[in-house]
């Protein structure tokens, strides 16, 4: 006997809400995965039943639900765009920094990883945990400055060529004295 259903308006509906909210749930689990956010909190946030596994919570399926999860998509975008361009500013500068020291090829192997973020677009980026805090945060002492925005590549150069600038000063006045120091050996050994 084979079961006959009448499908009505209302079922293709939810049906069709149901689909929605599994897109969008899926599309938040992605962005999360990749900033290295916590997914069961994000969803959560917008409606309980979305991250609750137990059977008698339904998946809420309402216009807030679905209004949420459109809200909360658009802050992962905006913040996956944000990582994205802070990373590759802070590669940018990497490179820039790495160039001013003479950085050698296995000094900056550690960090391939993050510095392929300047051969891919922001849609590109999948990798879990790519555009996490943490990935984003890690780099040596003298990357770290830069990475934190608390010298600026330029800065350091100006720095440096001060520096450079002082010593070489420094070197100028003390040749004077090395030369009147030769002169008077000279002298000395003239009248030895």
């Amino acid at each position: 006997m084979e079961l006959i259903l009448c499908v009505g308006p209302l079922f293709v509906l939810q049906s069709e809400r149901i689909q929605k909210v599994l897109a969008y749930v899926n599309e938040v689990h992605l962005m999360c995965n990749i900033l290295g956010l916590d997914f069961g909190k994000t969803v959560s946030a917008v409606h309980p039943s979305l991250h609750d596994k137990r059977l008698e919570h339904a998946t809420n399926i309402s216009d807030n639900t679905l209004e949420g999860l459109e809200n909360t998509i658009l802050k992962l975008k905006t913040e996956t765009k944000v990582r994205f361009e802070k990373l590759k500013d802070i590669v940018t500068c990497l490179f820039e920094l790495w160039n001013i020291m003479n950085t050698r090829r296995e000094e900056k192997q550690h960090f391939s990883r993050v510095t392929s973020i300047i051969r891919v677009s922001e849609a590109e980026v999948v990798e879990p945990g790519y555009l996490s805090t943490e990935v984003i945060q890690q780099k040596t002492e003298a990357q770290v400055f830069c990475v934190l925005g608390l010298v600026d590549p330029g800065e350091l150069l100006a720095k440096i060529e001060a520096q450079i600038s002082e010593v070489s000063n420094a070197g100028l006045s003390r040749k004077e004295i090395m030369d009147r120091i030769d002169r008077w050996l000279s002298a000395c050994e003239e009248d030895i």
